[in-house]
């Protein structure tokens, strides 16, 4: 479904909405990769008790201290995946998932490329993130699910597919499907929405 240099272990939600439940409550293994170009792995974890609905954060160990990848804690599952998101194949962007909630439907994701500052240490950009980067609200659309992240095989292209809901709407059954399709812009050095479509679900 993406492209991977190397996957953790936890599975992707595929659906608009769903209940994240269904996902299991596994712990990932740390990764290593060289995020940042300088020749030395840095150090993938997902940290938190191994219990459901407990606190994770995904987090890079760094020669400079550690760096979250995601705003706040989920309670569900962190997950993880080594990815090409900006074209350049010199070095991997991460891929990170972050859901909270019985249904799944809070939930962060972002695409973070490392870059070294002028101290030498590895510092974060966020290509992508999203709540931020999301579809545009469908006329009549009382609130959405946070959706799911698919990147193309080039590692330039992104596409965001996000559930809205009337407040009359059950959690299995948004109204609407609404996809983003977005580019990486090398100039800004972030992802940029090109068009979105539409379509409404069967009753």
């Amino acid at each position: 479904m993406r492209t991977m240099r190397r996957p953790l272990a936890l599975a992707l939600l595929v659906a608009a909405a769903g209940p994240a439940a269904a996902l299991g409550d596994q712990r990932s293994p740390d990764q290593r990769a060289d995020l940042d170009g300088d020749g030395a792995a840095e150090t993938i974890q997902v940290r938190g008790a191994d219990e459901p609905f407990a606190p994770r954060r995904a987090v890079v160990q760094t020669s400079c201290g550690d760096v979250a990848l995601l705003r706040r804690e989920h309670d569900l599952f962190v997950e993880v995946d080594i990815v090409e998101g900006d074209g350049d194949r010199a070095r991997p962007e991460l891929l990170v998932e972050g859901r909270s909630g019985a249904a799944g439907r809070v939930g962060e994701i972002a695409l973070v490329r490392f870059d070294r500052d002028a101290r030498g240490c590895a510092r974060p950009r966020h290509l992508f993130r999203h709540p931020g980067q999301a579809t545009r609200r469908p006329r009549g659309a009382a609130y959405s699910a946070t959706g799911t992240v698919r990147l193309a095989r080039d590692g330039r292209h992104l596409t965001l597919r996000q559930g809205w809901y009337r407040r009359a709407d059950g959690d299995c059954c948004p109204t609407w499907i609404a996809t983003a399709h977005l580019a990486y812009d090398a100039r800004g050095q972030r992802y940029v929405r090109t068009h979105q479509t539409v379509h409404r679900t069967r009753r």
